[in-house]
Order: C-alpha cells, then sequence, then structure tokens
C-alpha cells in the first residue's frame, strides 16, 4: 500500500512539473507595454531553415509523406504559419519571406532572465525591409525550432494501471520586429503543444502552430484576448 501511495504521489508530482512548467519566456520592450491593442497591420515570417530540426521524423513523413523531414515541415510552415497568425492574432495580414527577400542579420545575445537568454539573427537598429517598395510593418524572425514527442505516464489507483499521454511539442525562438521604426517589439523562448489522440494527423500539427501562433504575440498589442461577458467569449 505504501509503495502504491508512493507511486501515485511521483505520478501527481510528474505532471505538476509538466503541466505547471511555463510555456514561454519573453521580453516586452517597455515601448509596446501596456499600450492599446495594435490592429488590422501585416507582418512578415522570416524563418532560419537551417536551424529547424525534426526529431520525430517518422511521425512526419507519416503525416505528410515521404521525403526531406526540415524541408516537409518547412513546407508546412509556409502554408500554415500565416493563416495561423491571421486567425489568433491582430494581425490582419501575413506573409512569408523567401530567399528573395534576404535580410542581412547579426548574431545578438538577449537575455530573458538570469538563467535564461537567446542567442537571436538580428538586423542592426533602425533597419527596414521594403518588399517590392512596400513597406511590411512587422517581421517575426523564428529560430531555432524543434519538433518532438514527449509521453507522460498517468497513474490510476483505482486499476493499478498505468496509461501513456501523447504529446507533439514545437520548441521555438522569436523575435518580432517594428520594420518601421526598425527596432525590437518583444522576443522569447516557448514550447507550443497538442495532445495526441489515439494517432497523430495533420490537424495535430496544425493546432500545436495554433498554440505557437497565440505565444508569439502573448502581452504584446497584438495578442487578441479573450473577455468572459455574459457566459460568452467576445475578442
Amino acid at each position: 500500500m505504501r509503495i502504491k501511495s508512493l507511486k501515485i504521489i511521483f505520478i501527481i508530482f510528474t505532471l505538476s512539473i509538466f503541466s505547471c512548467s511555463p510555456q514561454i519566456h519573453l521580453i516586452v520592450m517597455p515601448e509596446y507595454k501596456n499600450i492599446n491593442p495594435i490592429n488590422n497591420k501585416t507582418i512578415g515570417i522570416y524563418p532560419e531553415i537551417p536551424n529547424i530540426i525534426i526529431e520525430n521524423e517518422s511521425s512526419l513523413n507519416d503525416d505528410f509523406g515521404e521525403g526531406d523531414p526540415v524541408k516537409l515541415f518547412y513546407s508546412f510552415l509556409k502554408e500554415n504559419l500565416p493563416v495561423e497568425l491571421k486567425n489568433n492574432t491582430r494581425f490582419n495580414g501575413s506573409m512569408f519571406l523567401d530567399e528573395k527577400h534576404k535580410i542581412s542579420l547579426d548574431s545578438k545575445q538577449l537575455n530573458i532572465k538570469k538563467e535564461i537568454s537567446l542567442e537571436m539573427m538580428i538586423p542592426e537598429d533602425g533597419y527596414q525591409l521594403h518588399i517590392d517598395s512596400t513597406l511590411v510593418e512587422f517581421i517575426l524572425f523564428l529560430q531555432n525550432i524543434k519538433t518532438h514527442e514527449v509521453f507522460i505516464d498517468i497513474y490510476n489507483a483505482a486499476t493499478n494501471m498505468s496509461t501513456s499521454n501523447r504529446y507533439l511539442k514545437y520548441e521555438f525562438e522569436y523575435l518580432i520586429w517594428d520594420n518601421t521604426k526598425g527596432k525590437i517589439v518583444s522576443y522569447g523562448k516557448g514550447t507550443s503543444s497538442d495532445t495526441v489522440f489515439m494517432t497523430m494527423n495533420e490537424n495535430t500539427w496544425k493546432n500545436a502552430l495554433k498554440h505557437m501562433a497565440k505565444l508569439i504575440v502573448k502581452d504584446t498589442p497584438f495578442e487578441r484576448k479573450k473577455i468572459r461577458k455574459s457566459s460568452k467569449y467576445i475578442y
């Protein structure tokens, strides 16, 4: 009986660590804190392809077909991340910046807290990117993306059996750049996820991407918060 109790305590402790650990560590620059929401702006997405790591290659190939996992995931990002940003943030437009929009970047260390910092590739202060003579208002730099899966065992004392929960996770680092002022809006390091029910499919990957989009704009003027009013949620 004592062994069973200790087992339950261990499982609960493990789950509490897993569920309560922060999904994102971030910094929002003072100029962009506690200001009115910013609506109807466009954002360009600039991912670093070499910095994509796929640890669950077999799952990705099962869901997206045969091919280079990094290229498959990049194509998935290119097709779906602009949609998720438009649907889950205050940006009304989003575009993927590919190789023809090559930006000159420099490595810079950005601190979040004492034990957490990022080594990001970002433009120099004051930089503005024009695409076909049009100024993109904001740019999302997305770097060091890693996909993997996690299994968490949950012990049921009533049945004396354990079940395993499976999660798809994206680890990522990001920075939002104000392209009109040439300065940083926010940056951070996060982990988005989705629970795998029975089997993974393309929707599992999309749900984790939706979670990523929401985390990227957290605590910024681009966050679309839900407000409870008369038992309904409104934006």
